[in-house]
């Protein structure tokens, strides 16, 4: 997420031209190595007549497949090396090229591609390229990025990133919708602990397993990372893996609140 962050930053303060791709069905254009032969059944009313009883051989990876990222991986990366790309040892998500008519770098995520280029030429030479090989959406000029809402002002050369739309999302989705603003998530003072949840009622035990609360924490995760690092700050992203795992009344149980 940072390496986007990065990139959105160049784009913004150098005048560069960005620009959003999407590969279409990006999985299937991933073949199988003979060693790694998968089968699978016919899907119900699409067998073959005489057949239904046959299984299918494999010959691309499919979604869902343990190995599929990693073979679109290995097919992306050998694309864009041959288009003179090199990838970026500490970060392997990031890939530029040099040449004397300008500069690209490209962040991909699974099939999401963010491209910023030093002249409007240089990125449609990439999506050329990338047209050449696969099947392509172009997106134009970044708006919204693996649920992140972005805004240009090239004039003052400025981006701004916002996640208003997930925010409200997670908000509604934990049931905070009425819930009453706070500076502070917690008790001033309150201390978490691990507990033995034996030692609880009943009722709060069943209570405790209809509170989402790890995936709670990882969403106030990924916006903090995303673009709301303060929100790191907050005494409720400081939980630590053993509140998250046994979360309790007096050991990080979500209570009417959470900081965003």
């Amino acid at each position: 997420m940072e390496s986007w962050q990065v990139l959105l930053h160049l784009a913004a303060a150098q005048g560069w031209d960005a620009a959003q791709i999407d590969i279409k069905t990006a999985f299937l254009y991933g073949l199988l190595p003979e060693e790694e032969v998968q089968y699978m059944m016919q899907p119900e009313q699409f067998e073959e007549p005489g057949k239904e009883n046959w299984v299918w051989c494999l010959l691309r990876a499919l979604q869902g497949m343990k190995q599929a990222g990693r073979i679109w991986n290995h097919t992306l990366n050998s694309n864009m090396i041959s288009w003179g790309f090199t990838r970026l040892l500490c970060e392997y998500c990031v890939y530029y090229r040099k040449t004397d008519t300008g500069t690209t770098i490209a962040a991909v995520h699974v099939d999401d591609f963010l491209s910023i280029a030093s002249s409007k030429a240089e990125n449609e030479q990439f999506k050329t390229q990338l047209r050449s090989v696969w099947t392509i959406s172009d997106l134009g000029i970044p708006r919204f990025v693996v649920g992140i809402a972005i805004e240009w002002d090239r004039e003052r050369r400025l981006v701004k990133l916002s996640q208003t739309a997930l925010i409200d999302k997670i908000i509604s989705q934990f049931g905070q919708t009425n819930a009453t603003p706070l500076t502070l998530p917690m008790e001033s003072g309150l201390k978490l602990r691990r507990f033995d949840r034996s030692s609880l009622p009943q009722d709060e035990i069943d209570a405790l397993e209809k509170t989402p609360h790890r995936s709670l924490v990882g969403c106030l995760l990924y916006v903090a990372i995303s673009a709301r690092p303060e929100t790191l700050l907050t005494p409720f992203n400081n939980l630590h893996s053993p509140l998250i795992l046994t979360p309790g009344s007096t050991g990080g149980r979500p209570r009417d609140s959470f900081a965003i």
